[in-house]
């Protein structure tokens, strides 16, 4: 009995899946395959219920205990970091001028990581966090910016702590965005933000 055209495409989508794990040693997320994913959506429902019928890896990367043990990782990741990021800040300014997770303004309840008096009349605020990955990024630099755009008196580092994210490939994101944010928002990573606190 011969396939139809349907069935062909079915197959060769599972082959493609399979072929992506063979050589990345893991099952692809919807990010690592976004045009084959968009096809799966578009053909078959959507990769999860594509997964759950070929039986390939996790169903769903989103829910259950493989996101929570992605957010675990990231948490402490981001906690161990944000430490060494105090040290630093400590070691320059002074432990008494880091303020840690202060309000940027007594009447809202945005706050960031840190405070830094670097005068009596001079202070910056620091947010750090971690991506594990570029799309990862995309979705923290546009929440972060979000939060912080109104705030246009205060110069805010909001630094990226994984060094496998360059500086260039934040900037670059940052070039592609269509709105701009105010310019007191300065999104860096880790490398460049200790170059620039060591010449200010």
């Amino acid at each position: 009995m011969h396939k139809s055209e349907i069935e062909r495409v079915e197959e060769y989508y599972v082959e493609q899946i399979k072929e992506f794990k063979e050589k990345n040693g893991n099952w692809p997320k919807a990010q690592e395959i976004s045009a084959l994913g968009r096809n799966i959506q578009r053909k078959f429902g959507g990769l999860v219920a594509f997964r759950k019928k070929h039986n390939l890896g996790i169903e769903d990367y989103t829910k259950g205990d493989y996101r929570a043990d992605v957010a675990r990782a990231a948490n402490f990741k981001a906690s161990v970091d944000e430490t060494a990021v105090l040290e630093f800040l400590s070691n320059k300014y002074g432990r008494v001028n880091v303020h840690e997770h202060p309000r940027i303004y007594s009447n809202t309840f945005h706050s960031a990581d840190f405070c830094v008096y670097k005068n009596n009349k001079q202070k910056f605020f620091v947010d750090v966090f971690y991506s594990k990955d570029l799309y990862s990024l995309k979705g923290c630099m546009g929440i972060k910016t979000r939060k912080y755009d109104p705030f246009v008196d205060f110069l805010i580092y909001i630094v990226q702590l994984n060094p496998d994210i360059t500086d260039k490939m934040i900037q670059d994101i940052l070039s592609n965005k269509k709105k701009s944010f105010n310019q007191n928002i300065k999104v860096v990573s880790l490398d460049k933000f200790k170059k620039l606190i060591n010449v200010v």
